[in-house]
C-alpha cells in the first residue's frame, strides 16, 4: 500500500480569513460524512517565506489512490459540497492541488 498526500495550497484574501474558517467548521462536518480521512487532515498557515503570510496548505493522507479518487467524486458531484466549494471562491485568490507520495514511493 501506498501513502498519498493530498495537498491543496490555497492564496486567501487578506480579509477572508475569519469567513474561511466559518465554511471550514461546515467542509470538516460535510466531509466527514463523505468519508474523508478527516483524522490525518492537517493545516499549515505560513508566517513567513516566498508565499506569504495568506497561505494556507491543507494536508490529506490517503491509504490508496483509488480511495481518494472515489472519495472526491463522490465530493465534487455532492449538491451540498458544489455549494459550499462555491462560497469558498471569493475568499480565494489562487489554489493549487498536488499529489505526493513518500520517497522512495515503492522501496526494495
Amino acid at each position: 500500500m501506498v501513502l498519498i498526500i493530498w495537498r491543496q495550497t490555497q492564496k486567501i484574501k487578506s480579509d477572508k480569513w475569519d469567513e474561511l474558517e466559518k465554511l471550514e467548521k461546515k467542509f470538516l462536518e460535510l466531509e466527514k460524512r463523505l468519508g474523508f480521512p478527516i483524522e490525518t487532515k492537517k493545516r499549515y498557515r505560513a508566517l513567513f517565506g516566498p508565499e506569504g503570510v495568506n497561505t494556507l496548505i491543507i494536508d490529506y493522507q490517503w491509504d490508496s489512490m483509488a480511495k481518494m479518487e472515489k472519495t472526491y467524486t463522490k465530493a465534487f458531484l455532492d449538491p451540498e459540497y458544489q455549494k459550499l466549494a462555491e462560497e469558498a471562491l471569493p475568499l480565494i485568490e489562487e489554489n493549487i492541488w498536488e499529489i505526493l507520495v513518500p520517497w522512495p514511493a515503492f522501496p526494495e
